[in-house]
């Protein structure tokens, strides 16, 4: 997914549009580029509040002529209060005065679901879904967890991806398939006809990160928009192209470490080379020292990354817990605390004698 100043740059090149409609839980954005195709896109999760989230794709798709709705969450509510029925209103009026022919709906994660869940209800052809939910209800299959603390939030009233599925929009889905996390939501959608699928594996729930990193992500989504994606020669160019990502090579690294550690390490290397000014790589090295119960090397890799990044939770929480292996119980409590700072709330670890 696309970072907050990733997301701020490209609002600030986005040509103009209009909110159209606006409650204390949606905003509504309009841009009209001409032409009969129509890409209406939903917001990802964001983990916080905001009322001023800017439109997902808002910048990107205009260029290629498509007029943009964007609804936007303006929080963490996966697509449930009443409101999204009068965005869904609207939309539909917007298309009939407008008369646009080709219309898709697109979203990431949280964005993804809601691009499943209306794209019938919105008259779509197609929903490109990146790393979507089938249902974060923890009560309904697949039973999630990840999302807990959002879900209590939530009355699940427009919850049923099962009868959305069952309507002739045809959703593509891109995903995973190593992710067991993910997996779980992308074996639900298996059972429909209406579902294809677009393998990005070591994408992990982020495989938008992947196909950006390997020059890939523009191409590929401008092609599921207009039809003309081909998955043959989308897999030969992403086996090309994957050693560019270092977040393909931090899952893969992820995934071999117990039978070959020293490999796991060299490719959480080459990351963190590629990429030196995010803490994410070097946050996952260390981790995995741990898991190895390298103690030598978690300390200094802990050392090395935290006078980088002196405000990463889980780097602090590494270097207490490597602290503690070694017996050295009091900067160990130090570095929990310090820990436990930089995630007010947090688990945090708290070490003791």
């Amino acid at each position: 997914m696309a970072t907050f100043t990733d997301r701020m740059k490209m609002a600030s090149h986005a040509p103009q549009y209009d909110s159209i409609y606006s409650d204390s839980d949606y905003r509504l954005k309009y841009h009209d580029a001409g032409g009969d195709k129509l890409l209406i896109t939903f917001t990802p999760r964001y983990g916080r509040d905001a009322d001023d989230r800017t439109g997902f794709g808002a910048g990107v798709f205009e260029k290629y002529g498509w007029s943009m709705l964007c609804v936007v969450a303006k929080w963490d509510h996966w697509w449930q209060p009443s409101g999204i029925e009068e965005i869904v209103r609207i939309s539909n009026n917007i298309i009939t005065v407008r008369n646009y022919r080709q219309i898709v709906t697109y979203g990431m994660s949280m964005g993804g679901f809601g691009a499943g869940l209306l794209a019938d209800r919105l008259g779509a052809k197609r929903a490109v879904m990146v790393a979507p939910q089938f249902s974060i209800d923890p009560h309904t299959p697949p039973y999630e967890r990840r999302w807990i603390k959002e879900a209590a939030k939530i009355e699940f009233m427009n919850n049923d991806m099962d009868a959305a599925l069952k309507g002739a929009a045809h959703r593509i889905i891109i995903s995973d398939p190593w992710h067991p996390l993910d997996r779980v939501h992308t074996d639900l959608f298996k059972g429909y006809q209406t579902c294809q699928f677009v393998s990005v594996p070591f994408g992990g729930h982020s495989p938008a990160d992947v196909l950006k990193e390997a020059k890939m992500l523009r191409k590929t989504i401008i092609e599921l928009l207009d039809s003309s994606f081909d998955p043959k020669q989308f897999r030969l160019l992403l086996r090309k192209n994957r050693s560019l990502s270092p977040s393909y090579l931090a899952m893969m690294s992820d995934k071999i470490w117990r039978r070959h550690p020293s490999a796991a390490i060299f490719l959480l290397d080459k990351a963190i080379e590629m990429v030196p000014t995010r803490p994410t790589f070097m946050c996952r090295k260390v981790g995995l020292q741990v898991r190895m119960k390298d103690w030598p090397a978690a300390l200094e890799t802990s050392k090395v990354g935290l006078k980088l990044f002196p405000n990463q939770h889980s780097l602090w929480k590494s270097y207490s817990e490597a602290l503690t292996a070694v017996g050295e119980h009091d900067e160990a409590i130090s570095a929990a605390i310090s820990a436990q700072e930089a995630r007010p709330l947090g688990s945090g670890l708290i070490a003791s004698r």
